[in-house]
């Protein structure tokens, strides 16, 4: 299909989204059945309703009059309404074209279409989204900066819903770091919700990407929240939950990504904790523990073998790691930098933590991340950071400070 047909496919499907009591569900079922958006409006009325099963959409059968008797005129009102969009740097893509994120494609109610300002993620980009406690603790505002900063220090997007608490922590953390980070909207992408995280909002559209399914215009409504959370979990390979109670909204989301084959990972808390209840529960139900970042990207891209699931593998191919995460390859972004000039300092600041661990263990740790290094070695570079003040040695054992 040629660029021009491309694009009049994509402003046909905008025109049609749009069309009140039509929904997502519909279209994306008239175009999985008829394969070319455009063909629809070309259709009898009959012929739609034998597809959608008896159902009588009055604004589609309406387009659809109108198109028989005067195509050009109802592209062109289309048309303008694209543009219209466009000069306030709204963008449309649909389920048809090759920019719709694949993992959103594979999940089993997938929007028929997504604005977005800013950009959208490559393909291959692995994606972790961060969730968790709105009014989040002090242990859980420290959990997601630490996870969102250093998840995109190794290339990994995170994807959330820019919500205050954890959600918002996370994904501003990753963009501090320089990553990216993608916040899905429960309202249309011209809309700052919550108003509180303006800040935020603008820093997703220069350095990522703000995604709805739901059109310009359309303001947050409670129900359009636990649709916009399939989203969230559609978009990701790994769910990780920072801090949750027993019943949160939280757990609609988890529901959504097991449901998907999202892999699930919660940070432990205290168990006199209420707000680490959730994630307590998570764990022992089977979660995945991820008690710093390097557990989660170990389960995202194999660097200590496969996942829990066994749906994440490594494979060494002409000196790049390729990650199959179901039926997609990551190439090796969440690598990137460890093979290529990074510092061991860097990778021991990456490594320690807040408890002091072993010179064994710190070996091991590096041993995971193929950086080779001798224990004198190690002790130098130990001893540097510790001058620095940015570590500090017990005996044996050292510790992020």
């Amino acid at each position: 299909m040629s660029e021009t047909n491309k694009e009049r496919e994509r402003i046909i499907a905008n025109g049609l989204y749009v069309l009140p009591k039509l929904g997502s569900k519909r279209l994306r079922k008239l175009y999985e059945n008829i394969g070319c958006i455009e063909s629809i409006l070309q259709y009898s009325k009959n012929d739609l309703m034998e597809l959608l099963s008896g159902s009588k959409p009055e604004s589609l059968f309406q387009i659809l009059e109108e198109y028989q008797h005067n195509p050009d005129s109802v592209f062109k009102r289309m048309e303008k309404f694209c543009k219209e969009q466009e000069e306030k740097g709204i963008r449309f893509t649909f389920i048809g074209e090759e920019e719709y994120p694949n993992k959103l494609k594979r999940i089993s109610d997938p929007p028929f279409g997504i604005y977005y300002k800013g950009h959208l993620p490559k393909q291959e980009t692995p994606m972790v989204s961060i969730i968790g406690a709105r009014e989040c603790s002090e242990y859980g505002r420290k959990c997601a900066k630490m996870f969102g900063e250093t998840l995109a220090e190794y290339g990994v997007a995170i994807v959330s819903g820019m919500a205050r608490g954890i959600d918002g922590i996370s994904q501003q953390a990753a963009l501090d770091t320089g990553g990216e980070s993608f916040g899905i909207l429960g309202c249309g992408v011209d809309i700052c919700y919550p108003e509180e995280n303006r800040e935020l909002y603008d820093q997703l559209i220069l350095k990522g990407g703000i995604i709805s399914e739901y059109p310009p215009g359309m303001p947050a409504k409670s129900n359009h929240f636990p649709a916009r959370n399939r989203i969230i979990s559609g978009m990701c390979d790994i769910l990780l939950v920072v801090e949750a109670r027993k019943k949160s909204g939280t757990y609609i989301t988890v529901c959504q990504a097991l449901e998907q084959g999202r892999e699930i990972f919660a940070v432990p808390g205290r168990i006199t904790d209420g707000l680490s209840d959730g994630c307590n529960r998570l764990i022992s139900d089977g979660a995945g523990m991820a008690a710093d970042p390097m557990m989660v990207l170990d389960a995202l891209c194999g660097i200590n073998g496969a996942s829990s699931r066994g749906s994440v593998k490594a494979e060494e191919k002409d000196s790049a790691i390729l990650i199959d995460v179901g039926d997609h390859c990551i190439r090796d972004n969440v690598l990137k930098g460890l093979n290529s000039g990074i510092g061991v300092g860097s990778a021991l600041l990456r490594i320690l933590e807040g408890t002091p661990i072993s010179m064994e263990e710190i070996l091991l740790r590096l041993e995971k991340l193929g950086i080779e290094i001798s224990y004198a070695e190690l002790m130098c570079e130990l001893t540097d950071l510790c001058i620095d003040g940015r570590a500090e040695g017990i005996g044996n054992y050292y510790r992020k400070v």
